[in-house]
């Protein structure tokens, strides 16, 4: 077979890349009946299983103690990226060191956008916490898929700041360093100078630089050498019926003999070539090989950016070439397949493409020099690849980079988790220097897909139908679900189950089915709200047995995949030293007088006026905490137990259980809670706004159901009182506005985060405005702008000025 045209495979895949969105060709193009099945399959699970990605910006890399996190949350649909219309409910999760759950909150999704913020209290140890958010849709293909970030949290009453080196997660060390040795499209093949990466880890999983050399019988072949993060390739001449060894030496002088995979007799292989406008893809086969399948069919297929791809030949030559223009491609990675003419995967190469497609974010007419305290006004313009202005949701983060130096310019942001690391497996370790543009960084991208697989598909699970089936389907709302039965225990058929609000009585009605299950779908409220669960049979009689089903969250069992940069110890200081000097401040003020509640969350429940709030067992900040297991130990009414554990003074006036004021504690079973907080007349001033709660005792109250503890389905016969969690209300960034002639009366501004603003929409003509007013140090400031525009392209600028 003569080489294909590369003129004419570079029109073709041109017109297929325009003509084909998962759908078998047409006319001259027409597939045969193998490719028409494939490519079915293909639209079938693209369909089907449409794959939503969550990314999550942040205002800073670190915090302290006492700090809110604000962060910005984009859901994508499919790999279009797209904004997500398919899920309206994220769940985010606070995870502390010791890979428990510290918080969760649910937030509404609007066309895949929404943001919010987690307070955390003062008292919070300091360690390496992960924030994880996952909808409901995601869960169908594993905790791999969801986000899940670190974020070292420090507290300037601890010595040290967090340690790096200390995992949050279940995974399994090694007892020693490993390395893997990967031959590019899966196999060795005899005769054909091939390309093998490799990827070397330390005990603890993470990259290990490495050399050595490659041997056959004690003869040097070649040699090889890693990059920093223990990865890297060479190439060898490959001959058949020869055992390859490698000789390793780590980067902490220990040894290996370890062997490279055996050669086969028969072998076909892919191979990319990756030059500045073109991929150039050879098809490889061995002598054996070749004899064996000469001028057979084959057909490759490529998927990328949510199209697929065929192109058709026939094997008449050991080794088989064409090339993909790179003009015609969506930056991301590309998944190259190798099919025989009866369908069989045979090799498979994964490519990243990096086109000058991404949104063009310009800060237009702004100065490189501010004053202390002086307002800024930044227009973001927005213009696609073709400069085009775009409609498109962004978010701001201004830091003082005095206050948070920069941890890693290579760390995780909307480009490298979009396009790159959610669609691989495994850990990927400084995924941003892979954009950095240069021809290092195109090398050490190519040898990451090389070392790292699709993480979407198998093949087999999809030819086979063997796809696992889906479990869970998207949120379109809160949702209250449970069960009804008879008292002998049979399912209530077709009973009326009423879901009442206390709080206003507004009344929704669901009929139960043949098992009995009942549900109130697409409900929207915010904060924690009491309903009364009622049911009937069909005879009006309320002798039905009610459940109520609890949400039960994914287990913490997948690593995170964001890793601590080795300086966040040194920066952090910085930090921390200026949380301090904030402390200082407020004392100077009287900002801290009386008792510090360190551990109190601020729910947003409104009564009366006024913000109630939920605490979360902070020892040593309330004047009495009482947990669970101490209930135990007596019996009687909530009220007894709780009084046989206060010395002195009796019962508080005030009662809030979860967030909500409260009437009798004994409407609560003891069995039902988590801690219980007294707080004594006085402590309560920077809570409340009534005096009347500031100068009176309260008994705050925590459900094991509102601290996530509650492990139960809940039962009652004929109604079951519940109180749910709705959404979190996000509360907005504070950002003071200086008038100079006041300022002698202001506070010394210690801000480290300048300005925060998650929901920056640019209109018809690419234009969005925004100001604030700079702090009151001298310092660089560094703004960072990322987002989506409705055609799913991305865009991230970094934007720096000095304050004088």
């Amino acid at each position: 077979m003569k080489p294909i045209d590369k003129n004419i495979v570079g029109k073709i895949f041109f017109c297929l890349l325009q003509l084909v969105f998962l759908f078998p060709l047409t006319g001259q193009c027409q597939q045969d009946s193998v490719i028409k099945n494939i490519l079915s399959k293909v639209k079938s699970f693209n369909t089907n299983f449409p794959t939503e990605k969550a990314y999550l910006q942040f205002d800073k890399p670190y915090y302290a103690a006492g700090d809110t996190i604000y962060f910005k949350v984009y859901v994508t649909l499919g790999q279009e990226h797209l904004l997500s219309t398919k899920s309206s409910v994220i769940n985010i999760e606070l995870i502390d060191a010791n890979n428990k759950i510290n918080k969760v909150i649910k937030l509404p999704l609007t066309g895949g956008i929404t943001w919010g913020d987690i307070t955390l209290p003062d008292s919070l140890s300091m360690g390496n916490y992960r924030i994880r958010a996952f909808t409901r849709w995601m869960r169908n293909e594993g905790e791999e898929v969801f986000f899940d970030q670190t974020i070292p949290i420090g507290n300037i009453g601890a010595a040290n700041v967090p340690n790096e080196t200390k995992s949050t997660s279940t995974k399994k060390v090694n007892s020693q360093n490993d390395i893997q040795f990967l031959p590019e499209g899966g196999e060795l093949v005899s005769g054909v100078h091939c390309k093998v990466a490799f990827k070397a880890l330390d005990k603890e999983g993470k990259g290990i630089e490495v050399k050595g050399t490659i041997t056959d019988k004690n003869k040097q072949i070649t040699s090889f050498k890693s990059n920093p993060l223990g990865m890297g390739f060479f190439n060898m001449n490959v001959e058949e019926g020869t055992f390859y060894k490698a000789n390793i030496v780590y980067a902490d002088g220990s040894r290996n003999i370890s062997d490279l995979p055996k050669v086969p007799e028969r072998s076909v292989s892919l191979a990319v070539i990756d030059s500045t406008a073109k991929f150039t893809v050879a098809i490889n086969s061995s002598k054996s090989y070749y004899r064996d399948n000469k001028n057979k069919k084959f057909f490759l297929l490529i998927l990328e950016g949510g199209k697929a791809v065929t192109v058709k030949g026939g094997l008449d030559s050991t080794t088989v070439k064409f090339d993909v223009q790179k003009q015609y491609l969506h930056s991301g990675v590309m998944q190259i397949t190798l099919f025989s003419e009866t369908g069989e995967p045979l090799s498979e190469r994964l490519v990243f493409v990096q086109n000058p497609d991404l949104l063009k974010l310009s800060v237009i007419n702004q100065k490189t020099v501010y004053g202390k305290h002086e307002k800024v006004l930044i227009n973001l313009k927005a213009t696609n690849a073709t400069v085009i202005p775009v409609v498109g949701h962004f978010s701001v983060s201004v830091t003082d980079e005095g206050k948070v130096p920069l941890t890693d310019s290579t760390g995780q942001n909307i480009l490298t988790y979009l396009l790159l690391t959610s669609d691989l497996k495994g850990n990927i370790e400084k995924p941003g220097q892979y954009f950095s543009n240069t021809e290092e960084a195109r090398k050490d991208l190519d040898v990451l897909m090389l070392t790292h697989g699709y993480r979407r598909f198998t093949w087999k699970q999809l030819l086979e139908d063997k796809l696992p089936p889906l479990a869970f389907t998207a949120e379109t709302g809160l949702e209250i679900n449970g069960f009804a039965k008879t008292l002998t225990g049979k399912p209530l058929k077709g009973g009326l189950v009423s879901l009442i609000s206390i709080e206003n009585g507004l009344i929704l009605n669901a009929l139960t089915n043949d098992k009995g299950e009942f549900s109130f779908n697409n409900l929207y409220f915010i904060d924690s709200v009491r309903f009364v669960l009622s049911a009937t049979n069909a005879k009006g009689r309320n002798f039905a047995r009610l459940i109520y089903n609890k949400e039960v969250l994914p287990p913490l069992t997948v690593n995170n995949t964001y890793q601590i940069p080795s300086n966040t110890n040194e920066l952090m200081a910085s930090y921390l030293e200026n949380k301090k000097l904030q402390q200082i401040e407020n004392l100077k003020l009287g900002l801290n007088n009386g008792i510090k509640l360190k551990a109190i969350t601020i729910i947003g429940k409104k009564f009366d006026n006024h913000y109630y709030t939920s605490s979360r067992a902070g020892a040593g900040n309330a004047d009495f905490v009482i947990h669970a297991k101490e209930f135990s130990k007596i019996s009687g009414l909530l009220s007894t137990r709780i009084l046989a554990h206060l010395p002195g003074k009796g019962l508080p006036s005030i009662i809030i259980i979860d967030g909500v004021r409260e009437s009798n504690l004994d409407d609560l079973s003891a069995d039902d809670v988590e801690t219980v907080e007294i707080l004594r007349k006085g402590a309560n001033s920077a809570i409340y706004s009534d005096e009347k709660l500031q100068f009176a005792d309260v008994v705050i109250i925590t459900t094991k159901r509102a601290a996530g503890t509650d492990k139960t389905n809940k039962t009652s016969t004929g109604i079951l009182p519940i109180i749910i969690k709705g959404f979190y209300k996000a509360k907005e960034f504070y950002s003071p506005k200086y008038n100079y002639n006041q300022l002698k009366n202001f506070k010394e501004d210690l801000r480290s985060t300048i300005f925060w603003k998650p929901n920056v929409v640019t209109d018809n003509e690419g234009n969005a405005f925004f100001e604030y007013y700079n702090a009151g140090s001298v310092a660089n400031y560094r703004v960072v702008i990322e987002g989506i525009d409705a055609s799913g392209n991305l865009g991230r600028t970094v934007y720096e000025y000095k304050v004088e």
